[in-house]
């Protein structure tokens, strides 16, 4: 699985280019994955804007935990490298 979201996302690399290298912002893909009886791992579909909805108890625990990761990736990790590139005050 991490595979073909590795190959995909080169596949689109060239159009995630943040204008003039400005890496303020990022965005949550939803990957429609299917696994057939012999355990062979197909894409489906990735979606841009994926449906957050906690529709079943299993969601309702999956959705809240994922977006907390996707944060700690992306936010906390930002405000931790930017934090440590600021100069101490005098």
């Amino acid at each position: 699985m991490k595979e073909i979201i590795k190959r995909t996302m080169k596949c689109v690399a060239d159009k995630l280019v943040s204008e003039n290298n400005n890496w303020s912002c990022f965005e949550l893909f939803g990957f429609d994955l299917m696994v057939d009886v012999n355990k062979k791992v197909w894409l489906i579909e990735v979606n841009t804007n994926p449906c957050l909805e906690e529709s079943s108890n299993l969601l309702k625990s999956y959705i809240p935990r994922m977006l907390d990761d996707m944060f700690k990736l992306t936010i906390d990790a930002w405000y931790k490298k930017k934090k440590e590139h600021e100069e101490p005050d005098p």
